[in-house]
């Protein structure tokens, strides 16, 4: 498991009412102040995984990058590409909810259908789901809904 900051500043500066744990640059940090869920810590664990994956793609293509077209900017984007993607899907998935649903149904179902999210719920509820993992396993649930 994951190191767990409690009674975070920054959770509770950033999190909105409804939501109170979240999982900040591959650390999770939450507003409360007595121990989380084996439940609760699973789930950030393993966007924590999805992170680290993530950031750890974004390198080397930038790598790449920097490689074919010099320049050491490439690196800027990565510690936030987790994030960006994950903003991405949900905006499309929104945008395309919006034309059949209300606005607030279509926000809750994108962010409810992103694969990073999809995984993260339902390896949850698996003691040992972290150790036995595959490597990338969120790109299963990449369109699915």
């Amino acid at each position: 498991m994951r190191r767990i900051y409690y009674d975070n500043r920054l959770a509770k500066c950033l999190l909105w009412s409804g939501y109170s744990t979240a999982m900040l640059f591959g650390y999770i940090c939450t507003k409360y102040s007595e121990p989380l869920s084996f439940r609760i810590k699973r789930h950030e664990s393993i966007h924590a995984e999805q992170y680290g994956e993530v950031t750890m793609l974004s390198f080397l293509v930038a790598l790449v990058l920097q490689i074919i077209f010099g320049g050491g900017w490439w690196f800027v984007p990565v510690p936030v590409m987790y994030y960006v993607l994950y903003f991405l899907e949900a905006a499309f998935t929104w945008s395309v909810r919006l034309c059949t649903h209300g606005w607030r149904e279509a926000f809750d179902m994108a962010y409810s259908n992103s694969m990073f999210e999809q995984e993260a719920r339902d390896g949850e509820d698996a003691v040992g789901y972290i150790e036995t993992r595959k490597y990338l396993a969120f790109l299963r649930y990449f369109g699915k809904i």
